[in-house]
């Protein structure tokens, strides 16, 4: 695996980590803060399916 790829791997699942715990400590029920929310979880979905397709295509361009 290539090490920009790992990199990218290892950061989303800091930025998951951090994810977890904000949806584990939100106890505000500020509409900017359900926004933000609502946003981050969309790019560390988007992020974790891009790697995912990544690692599939290095896999089959290297069998």
């Amino acid at each position: 695996m290539p090490k920009k790829l790992t990199f990218y791997r290892i950061m989303w699942y800091v930025v998951f980590f951090i994810w977890a715990l904000l949806m584990l400590f939100w106890h505000t029920n500020a509409a900017a803060g359900k926004v933000f929310m609502m946003i981050y979880t969309l790019v560390i979905l988007i992020w974790g399916i891009v790697i995912i397709l990544q690692i599939r295509k290095h896999k089959t361009n290297h069998s």
